[in-house]
């Protein structure tokens, strides 16, 4: 099964009412965006990584992270989803 994405290229003022509504209403001011210098971490924290296959063979959902390294191409399967998390990034497959 592959996802559906819906996106909304034209805000209604009802959607945008709703929107802040459920985040407690429109602030008077938004700030502007800030750089994000992001955590700092050692050269070997800033290495290490997991990554999780996410499958429904069984019937429900099952996730099992593969601990095998070096990582291969023989380790993913088109039919399934992966999770790839990195020290400063997650990658979904």
């Amino acid at each position: 099964m592959k996802a559906k994405l819906d996106f909304l290229d034209d805000t209604t003022p009802e959607i945008e009412s709703a929107f802040w509504e459920a985040l407690g209403g429109r602030p008077d001011a938004i700030a502007p965006p800030m750089a994000d210098d992001g955590p700092t971490a050692t050269e070997e924290e800033r290495l290490q990584y997991k990554l999780w296959h996410i499958s429904d063979d069984s019937g429900s959902v099952q996730t099992n992270e593969i601990a095998d390294r070096p990582l291969k191409r023989e380790h993913l399967n088109d039919s399934d989803s992966y999770i790839l998390e990195l020290y400063d990034a997650v990658y979904v497959w």
